[in-house]
């Protein structure tokens, strides 16, 4: 009697702690008293509310009996709905037997003098199964990715009731890095009930990931659209360009690696162009080859990007080959002693500026010149009355085809 006695209050002891550690408030609901048994909740009659299947030894001074209880949970309590054959040292699960959309309930245990099994098949109204989220969204603040989506939607159960299953993958339809829960038990994994899950430490990657609804009878909706999460490579990077400088036309040759395996890499050039895009292999590494297309001269900005990040590189274009020389002004009418100064400008085929000295000649003596290997000149009119070509030159390339000063001096 004084065992059995301090058994009870140490069971007191610890509910009342309980209590206080988790924030518990006693029910007032009244339920057997058992020991040496179980208890197992879920919704068999399908109506969105949990139900409680109790059963075990019952204690009463020095003698015992023993209780199976099924009671049905509703917006106001608990309330008995069935008795079965007592049991005690139960064990109780509920599952879905026959497939037909209600828990069925399996329970053992002792009935003296022997032990005892049975099957109970539910017979309330079939359960549908809810509808998965539709709205699933995503945050990543390293190292953190943070998942979140809304309620899922179910005829009978509150969508306040409703637990979720998630599986994320590497792939579509995968599930290698978080596995949806398989048995259909309430445990801990069902804190997703509050609709949000972290994970951490998730290497740079493309991930897929997915939901479902399960309400209390267990019953899963299927899986809601799968969605894609880009974890960014921390460092991708450009590990040769060759070559580092050239000219319009050239072939440009470019690797890089640390990007995400198979996916697509943008290769831009300065602002002008997208220059072309290939994708990176298995080891999120690529190489190609581009073609640079008319532009200006100077120092561009090569570009590699992807939807996880982009690496950077510079390159010089270098003038081509003199094409054309301009020369200004055009034209000009002098009085005798006046100066002009004439400058000359060099072009290459594709009109980027060449900055050169020139050979500058007159084709009639109406004048001096101050200079004539530079790149411009300073003309001095003469006495005489008379036109004649200014003409600049680099090599064999001549101002005179496309620019020269006709430069005519008027005597008062």
């Amino acid at each position: 009697m004084e065992l059995h006695k301090l058994m009870k209050k140490f069971i007191v002891l610890l509910f009342l702690v309980s209590q206080v550690k988790a924030g518990l408030i006693d029910s007032g609901i009244s339920l057997p008293s058992v020991m040496a048994g179980a208890v197992s909740s879920a919704d068999y009659n399908n109506d969105g509310w949990p139900d409680l299947a109790i059963s075990g030894l019952i204690l009463s001074g020095y003698s015992q009996t023993s209780t199976t209880k099924i009671f049905l949970g509703s917006q106001t309590g608990l309330i008995l709905d069935q008795t079965l054959p007592s049991l005690t040292g139960s064990a109780i699960a509920w599952m879905d037997y026959n497939y037909d959309n209600d828990l069925d309930l399996a329970i053992s245990g002792y009935k003296g003098p022997d032990s005892e099994a049975k099957l109970y098949i539910n017979d309330s109204l079939p359960n549908t199964p809810p509808s998965p989220p539709t709205i699933l969204n995503f945050s990543y603040t390293k190292p953190i990715l943070s998942l979140t989506w809304n309620s899922g939607t179910d005829i009978k159960t509150p969508s306040s009731g409703l637990y979720y299953n998630l599986r994320i993958g590497t792939s579509s339809g995968s599930s290698n890095i978080v596995s949806p829960l398989h048995s259909c038990q309430f445990g801990s994994y069902y804190g997703l009930q509050n609709r949000k899950f972290k994970i951490t430490n998730l290497p740079p990657g493309r991930y897929y990931w997915s939901v479902q609804a399960i309400d209390t009878t267990f019953a899963k909706s299927g899986w809601s659209a799968e969605h894609e999460v880009i974890i960014p490579s921390v460092n991708p990077k450009i590990t040769l360009i060759s070559p580092t400088s050239g000219m319009v036309s050239d072939v440009v040759t470019i690797r890089a690696e640390s990007f995400l395996s198979d996916e697509d890499i943008a290769i831009s050039f300065g602002t002008y162009q997208t220059v072309t895009t290939v994708r990176t292999d298995e080891n999120g590494t690529f190489s190609t080859t581009f073609i640079l297309s008319t532009q200006p001269a100077g120092t561009y900005t090569i570009t590699a990007s992807s939807m996880i990040g982009f690496a950077t590189t510079q390159f010089l274009i270098i003038p081509g080959p003199l094409e054309r020389i301009q020369i200004t002004p055009q034209s000009i009418v002098l009085v005798p002693a006046q100066t002009q100064t004439f400058t000359g400008y060099g072009f290459d085929r594709w009109e980027n500026p060449l900055y050169l000295s020139y050979d500058w000649n007159l084709s009639s003596p109406i004048g001096t010149l101050n200079s004539t290997t530079d790149s411009s000149t300073v003309f001095f009119a003469g006495t005489l009355s008379d036109s004649a070509i200014l003409t600049a030159s680099s090599g064999t390339i001549q101002g005179t085809a496309s620019g020269s000063a006709v430069v005519a001096t008027m005597y008062l």
